[in-house]
């Protein structure tokens, strides 16, 4: 279900905005962030529901919230390494990188996750499939 809500109602809808924005001329830069273990920030406590990638997950990766750094595992900081790395690198000069890890793709997506590299996001979320029902 999450699925389904997820790729019909925002990943498809988002792209389909990117594209709108690109058709114009804009430089449009898009990212997945989904890591399979992120801090609790929605404190949703129902363990059978997986929260990787949730509404807000992302934030403590740039911040720290409440004045704590919710970031237990090295992964998570490696990860937060590059997202501070990409943001910044962006604010300053337009063009978002991060030393030692891979550059932001032209055109797709950057997924930011367990791993990080280019994504087909309309692919990975059934775009082709959620236009014919609409």
């Amino acid at each position: 279900f999450a699925d389904v809500i997820t790729d019909s109602a925002w990943a498809c809808l988002a792209l389909a905005g990117n594209a709108a924005l690109a058709a114009l001329g804009l430089t449009v830069l898009a990212y997945e962030f989904g890591p399979t273990r992120n801090p609790n920030v929605n404190g949703v406590t129902i363990p059978t529901v997986p929260q990787a990638g949730a509404h807000a997950d992302d934030v403590p990766y740039l911040f720290d919230l409440g004045g704590k750094n919710l970031l237990a595992t090295a992964a998570e900081r490696r990860l937060a390494t590059a997202m501070v790395g990409y943001w910044t690198s962006f604010a300053r000069t337009g063009t978002p990188s991060a030393e030692g890890f891979p550059a932001w793709p032209a055109g797709p997506a950057l997924r930011l996750g367990d791993t990080i590299a280019a994504a087909d996001l309309a692919a990975d979320h059934q775009c082709a499939f959620w236009s014919t029902v609409r």
